[in-house]
């Protein structure tokens, strides 16, 4: 997988999409992510992605073309994979 500075990662894309748990380490215990600002469960702060006000991993790279978010634990031990749904069903 790819590293990234968050300066170039597209912040109000991973926002604005609805994500589904592909591999690697998974955020929360659910298949599904979101940020809306309807979410209770999911928030973002930069790039930490927060599960019930908890941090638990940090955005590495956003891979707009194949509609992918990569992320790591917040202990740097592992990265998992989301697909942006919307896009991949289009």
């Amino acid at each position: 997988m790819i590293s990234c500075k968050s300066e170039s990662i597209d912040f109000d894309y991973v926002k604005t999409s609805y994500w589904q748990y592909d591999k690697g380490f998974k955020i929360g215990k659910g298949d599904f992510i979101s940020f809306g600002n309807d979410s209770k469960v999911f928030s973002l702060k930069g790039s930490i992605i927060y599960f019930k006000d908890e941090p638990l991993a940090v955005i590495k790279y956003v891979d707009k073309k194949n509609n992918e978010l990569i992320v790591e634990s917040i202990d740097n031990q592992e990265r998992g994979m989301y697909i942006n749904v919307e896009e991949f069903t289009r």
